[in-house]
């Protein structure tokens, strides 16, 4: 299974910008699309969103924050919240932004309580031990811009560390060693880094060895996500000889990744003031600044306030920024994708997405998201949640909307199948249902029965090809994977060169099922264990030379008849060129013990199968019944 990395932060840049919510609250929704309101918790629990196993966290903007049990996602209880008055004459009680970031630590669940200078005495910092969720315990408080200062704040569970947004502009990174709160006595978390990010950047052997620009002057870090293991491509003095020639080969390896957005000057309404930082932080006491994306003028629409970027869950080589731009109308404000390169050195611009002319609201601008596969989940201010399909990060477009009476919302959070929002008005949190168009409610984890013991588990891989040309033939390759030049696991790709693959059949003689509809490839998925699949998806990069591509779903190889076959989807390719192809296989109730694949057949007369891997994984997502223990 894919790790999801849900990082959901900030809010405008003055307290001021902040969008006015409509004052009715009730009635029917503005605008539905593919969208199911499950409920809504009214009250001051509004802002940012976040998510711990079966507690859920949302800042109360200005106060504090609130803490939901969701093991029931339809009735979130609240079990607990850290609303505090004035704890002395230099602490009004005021919490600004109140975005909190929990982690488990030890058994316990600790959360940081970020905080802001908006107002005289709320740049602060809290760190808090909420095991007990009814009667949370202060461990220590940063104040002052030197430690308190805390836009957004991410810890890392496994490295247990704390990076934090925001502070001075000289210490636009830093990183804290948080081990010292566990202790019997608490103790400040220790910091262990701090730097400017642009100083680094132009320091960097990464910038040296490409002799790229070193850019403006940095202004202030205001929103961070991590991603820890993040395998990539190493710099060149990072590959090792791996066939004992002598020479140093490409090596791939995990690093653990960060994200920087630095916003830039709001007030400048030309944009483009801020960038976004690519950081390896594998070693926490030395990062390396690994790019500095900065849009170009002659790519698509300005940035007004970098705001926030991700990488896509089921895409990690495409990352998107959100814009904040709260003055400019619903053609602006919108998210821009961007495709990585291999070693995350190079970053291109794809294309823009906007709410668009029309959107019945005020104030449309990108604000928090979230992403599960390739739909990005996003608070849109008086526009709602959007959901957005980037199947084709190159022309992303609306899959999803719901904007409910009197939406102000921050953020959008997928956790465990419901998105959960957080409104900065008196709206509080929604929780939502999101229905993928065209794909059947058992593709997306409902209506499906489940005895005792039994739970549904969604895997995602990514599909390879080894050969950067030659035959699939399967009467050649094995189906056990040993000499397959195409098959699936969980590791994304990391080939160099698209492929063509030469289409025959794939038994020797006539065959009764592609007698007309030669095969073109398989991808072969080992599995564990018997599992009753009940859905899957296939998203391939492909096409073929002429006629149309066939996507079939087959179970442990059944090659002699069409036992195995348990699914298909049909559509036309693009002609000599590579697209990304989408089938949606289910509702399935198929066994499997040893095998999934899916195989790519056409109409005549094409004979060719273009693969191409290299610069957007294709992926395979499945979900299946399991015993649970």
């Amino acid at each position: 299974m894919n790790k999801l990395m849900t990082s959901l932060a900030g809010a405008a840049l003055t307290a001021g910008l902040v969008a006015a919510a409509p004052a009715s609250m009730t009635g029917p929704p503005v605008a539905s699309e593919n969208v199911r309101h499950v409920t809504n918790v009214p009250g001051s629990t509004g802002g940012h969103v976040a998510a711990e196993g079966d507690r859920l966290y949302v800042g109360a903007y200005g106060f504090g924050m609130t803490i939901f049990d969701v093991s029931d996602p339809e009735s979130p209880t609240k079990i607990g919240e850290y609303k505090p008055g004035p704890q002395s004459t230099s602490d009004p009680g005021l919490r600004a932004d109140a975005v909190p970031e929990p982690a488990f630590l030890d058994g316990r669940h600790i959360v940081t309580l970020n905080g802001t200078g908006r107002a005289p005495g709320t740049q602060q910092t809290e760190f808090l031990d909420v095991t007990d969720a009814a009667n949370p315990v202060l461990l220590h408080r940063f104040t002052g811009s030197t430690d308190g200062e805390a836009h957004y704040g991410d810890i890392i569970d496994e490295r247990r560390l704390w990076l934090p947004s925001g502070g001075r502009i000289d210490e636009g990174l830093r990183i804290y060693d948080v081990n010292p709160l566990l202790g019997e006595e608490p103790a400040a978390p220790v910091n262990i880094f701090r730097g400017n990010p642009h100083a680094m950047w132009r320091d960097s052997p990464v910038r040296e060895r490409l002799n790229a620009p070193i850019g403006d002057e940095f202004t202030h870090a205001h929103d961070i996500t991590v991603y820890t293991d993040h395998t990539i491509l190493l710099q060149p003095w990072d590959w090792v000889d791996q066939d004992g020639d002598g020479t140093s080969e490409p090596t791939y390896g995990e690093r653990d990744i960060l994200l920087l957005a630095e916003g830039g000057s709001y007030l400048n309404n030309g944009g483009n003031t801020g960038s976004i930082y690519i950081i390896d932080v594998t070693d926490p006491t030395a990062p390396l600044v690994l790019n500095r994306w900065e849009k170009r003028p002659e790519d698509g629409h300005p940035i007004r306030y970098y705001h926030e970027a991700q990488l896509l869950d089921g895409d990690p080589s495409v990352m998107f920024v959100s814009d904040e731009d709260l003055h400019s109308g619903c053609e602006a404000g919108g998210v821009a994708t961007v495709q990585l390169s291999e070693d995350l050195t190079e970053a291109t611009w794809l294309a823009d997405w906007f709410n668009g002319t029309g959107t019945p609201a005020p104030t449309c601008s990108a604000h928090n998201f979230s992403s599960k596969g390739h739909y990005v989940f996003m608070g849109s201010y008086n526009a709602g949640l959007q959901v957005i399909d980037m199947s084709d990060p190159a022309n992303p477009t609306r899959a999803g909307q719901y904007i409910a009476p009197g939406a102000n919302s921050w953020g959008a959070l997928w956790h465990r199948g419901y998105i959960y929002v957080g409104d900065l008005g008196p709206r509080g949190l929604d929780v939502f249902e999101f229905y993928a168009p065209g794909v059947s409610d058992a593709c997306q984890g409902r209506d499906i029965p489940l005895a005792e013991g039994e739970e549904l588990v969604e895997h995602t891989v990514y599909m390879h090809g080894t050969s950067p040309s030659g035959n699939a033939d399967a009467a050649e390759d094995t189906v056990d994977g040993a000499a397959s030049r195409l098959f699936m696991d969980e590791q994304a790709p990391t080939e160099s060169a698209a492929k063509v693959f030469a289409g025959k059949n794939y038994v020797v003689g006539p065959n009764p099922n592609f007698a007309a509809s030669p095969l073109l490839g398989y991808w072969n998925l080992q599995l564990g264990g018997v599992l009753r699949v009940v859905c899957a998806e296939a998203v391939v990069y492909a096409g073929t030379n002429q006629g149309s591509l066939s996507l079939q779903l087959w179970a442990d190889a059944a090659w002699a008849s069409d036992s195995g076959r348990i699914a298909e989807g049909t559509g036309a390719s693009t002609a000599n060129q590579i697209a990304p192809y989408r089938v949606n296989f289910g509702p399935l109730a198929a066994q499997a013990s040893s095998s999934l694949l899916v195989q790519a057949t056409h109409e005549p007369p094409g004979s060719l199968l273009y693969y191409d891997s290299t610069a957007r994984p294709s992926w395979f997502t499945y979900v299946t019944v399991e015993q649970t223990g």
